[in-house]
Parts: C-alpha cells; structure tokens; sequence
C-alpha cells in the first residue's frame, strides 16, 4: 500500500471530523504531573503561612476570632506587629 502525503491525510482529517494534531499520553501526563506539582506546592505554602500567622497570635495571647480578624487585616505579612492588641481594642471599641 503506497504511502499517503501530507495533504491527503490532512484532507482525510478535515473530512472525518479529528483535529490535526493530537497529544501523545507520555507528554500530556508529565504536562499534567508537573503542573500539579507546582499546584500542590503553592497549596503548601499558602497553608504554611497562614500557619505561621495563626500561632504567632496564639503565642501572642490571642483567641481563635482575634486571630482570624489579625490573620485578614495583616494578610500580607508572615507575623502580627507587637502593637496588635492596642489595634484590637480600637476596633472592639469602634463596633457596637
């Protein structure tokens, strides 16, 4: 059987309905494994600093709602400044 060109088995494609290329298995499972290493490993840290973030305000003395309410307002910081409790009352004080 004589070999198809190009442009045959493209046409056979555009006639059939099947993309042009296609993903190997091999390269579509190591595209998949890595990224979900990468994914995994940005799930890890965001977990780590929050961790950080809730027992440096539980060492600080604070409850589980106080840290939480430190935890969003410093969001971007790995541990709560030291004037955190006076920053506490005034918001206490500001809610009714």
């Amino acid at each position: 059987m004589p070999k198809k060109s190009k442009a045959q088995l493209q046409r056979e494609r555009r006639a059939s309905g099947r993309p042009g290329t296609h993903c190997k298995p091999q390269k579509a499972s190591r595209f998949l494994l890595r990224h979900l290493r990468q994914l995994l490993k940005a799930t890890i840290y965001r977990y780590a600093n929050r961790s950080a973030k809730f027992m440096d305000a539980y060492m600080k003395g604070l409850n589980g709602t106080q840290a939480a309410w430190a935890a969003q307002k410093y969001h971007g910081h790995r541990v709560l400044p030291g004037n955190i409790f006076k920053e506490l009352e005034e918001a206490q004080n500001k809610t009714p």
